[in-house]
């Protein structure tokens, strides 16, 4: 009897090691794909996070300490959710052009301290040029699996031409998903193979979006969740992508650095949301796309005041070394058409109830027309504005002539407008609006070209299944 004890205990001890053996062995996957962000024409950076399945999660499960529940329904506990996992990674690139011209990164270790991201800054590329690339990885013992794969292409140097056509989003919840694998608009953009990808902001929704977003974690469940969605990873397989933030992907709704709430704090919202995508050091930034193209991309929520305090002369939104930064890079660009992609709008017009941003007298007025005043008199008549954050697509030109463009919602389910709000409502005025379309979502391209050798830049707002909605374009004669 004893021996019989013996053996059965051998065994068991034989089958646990040999399951701590296996798992060890186990490498990660990477079931959010990888993203390349902040592509110039001669870097780039590839964010990858490590996870312990190949696919988003399907249970149900629950989160802990999620505090009150979100409008948006039922909370979806643990769906979506891809959790991370320890290991190493590594990655492989080469141009198109020469499969032969491997490059390969030396093996980094991953953690729960980064939530298991890591973002590989590549450079001495080569402008114009296509790369592939593949992301390794492997667990302690460099027992090693072969993930992500994608693709991307450089951005041509500043003296030379180069078409580009580029989207741009916002107003991304997980609740506002119109196919089960993630939102139509994906594969639309996709099909149109953009040079790259605007997302101006509210990205997730930390607020309104359950479960709500009370500590850390589960506002990185926002991001989990959102960029596991098959038709994401798909696009972001082959099209590299730049980020802003908005309230919703930072805070709260309307959220400032001023004012304290139960759940993110204003240091917790930053660190967070530059983690979970390829970034710079700086959120504000600019980059450039050949003669033709120069984009500025604005923060919005970092360096504000407060949106309760009276407008005037000090309130700002951008802050005074951003909005420096901004207007000395507009003024020394040499790009034929200069675009400032901005979170939020700054010639509207918003809802008569908002105080968030440019465009309202109770808002940030006084800084939006400063703005737009000093644009008018500096920037040329190539210069124009693109702007997420509001549920509707417009084309709106000011008292001076500017041109805006919103971009609207990423789904249909997510689009709103004056019939939802007909007493806060956009007040529309048909001669400076030429276009207003609500409870319609979609996207919007930009694309830069050369039409009977003259450089050419149009905008054309798309519903989700990519068809165009609305189209207007501008020709440069001095080039």
């Amino acid at each position: 009897m004893k021996w019989r004890n013996f053996f059965i205990l051998l065994f068991i001890l034989i089958l646990v090691n040999f399951s701590i053996l296996f798992s060890q062995d186990r490498a990660p996957y990477t079931a959010q794909g990888a993203k390349v962000g902040e592509v110039t024409s001669t870097s780039a950076i590839v964010w990858v996070r490590l996870t312990e399945s190949a696919t988003r999660n399907t249970d149900p499960g629950d989160w802990p300490d999620t505090g009150k529940p979100a409008r948006g329904g039922p909370d979806p506990g643990f769906v979506g959710e891809c959790p991370g996992s320890p290991g190493k990674v590594r990655l492989h690139y080469n141009p198109e052009k020469e499969p032969g011209d491997k490059k390969t990164t030396g093996w980094l270790k991953v953690g729960e301290s980064t939530d298991f991201t890591h973002q590989f800054l590549l450079k001495n590329l080569e402008p114009s040029a296509a790369y592939f690339y593949q992301i390794e990885t492997a667990t302690e013992n460099l027992q090693n699996r072969q993930c992500a794969t994608g693709s991307f292409t450089t951005a041509p140097e500043p003296d030379d031409w180069g078409d580009v056509l580029f989207t741009v989003i916002t107003g991304q919840a997980a609740r506002s998903a119109d196919r089960d694998d993630g939102f139509q608009s994906y594969v639309s953009m996709k099909n149109m193979k953009p040079s790259f990808l605007v997302c101006t902001g509210d990205n997730v929704y930390y607020d309104s979006d359950p479960p709500t977003a009370k500590v850390p974690s589960v506002a990185r469940f926002h991001w989990h969740r959102m960029y596991s969605f098959p038709t994401v990873v798909s696009l972001f397989q082959m099209v590299p992508v730049y980020f802003e933030k908005d309230d919703h992907d930072y805070r709260w709704n309307d959220s400032d650095p001023h004012r304290d709430f139960p759940g993110i704090s204003h240091e917790e919202g930053i660190a967070i949301f530059k983690q979970q995508v390829p970034m710079s050091e700086k959120t504000y930034r600019t980059f450039r796309w050949g003669r033709g193209l120069q984009i500025w991309l604005v923060e919005g929520r970092d360096y504000r005041s407060s949106n309760k305090m009276p407008d005037g002369p000090e309130k700002t939104i951008w802050g005074k070394e951003q909005k420096e930064w901004l207007k000395d890079g507009i003024k020394k660009s040499d790009a034929i058409f200069k675009v400032l992609i901005s979170p939020t709008p700054i010639i509207g017009p918003d809802r008569q109830t908002k105080t968030d941003n440019h465009a309202n007298y109770n808002g940030f007025w006084t800084e939006g027309r400063e703005f737009l005043d000093w644009v008018k008199e500096n920037a040329g008549e190539n210069f124009f504005m693109l702007c997420g954050d509001r549920h509707w697509q417009y084309h709106s030109i000011s008292e001076k002539g500017l041109n805006e463009f919103s971009c609207g919602s990423i789904s249909d389910k997510h689009a709103q407008g004056i019939r939802e709000h007909p007493l806060s409502g956009p007040r529309w005025l048909k001669n400076k609006q030429p276009y207003y379309r609500n409870l319609v979502g979609g996207f919007l391209s930009v694309k830069v070209s050369k039409i009977n050798n003259k450089p050419v830049i149009t905008f054309r707002n798309h519903d989700v299944f990519g068809n165009v909605l609305y189209k207007w374009e501008k020709s440069d004669w001095s080039d």
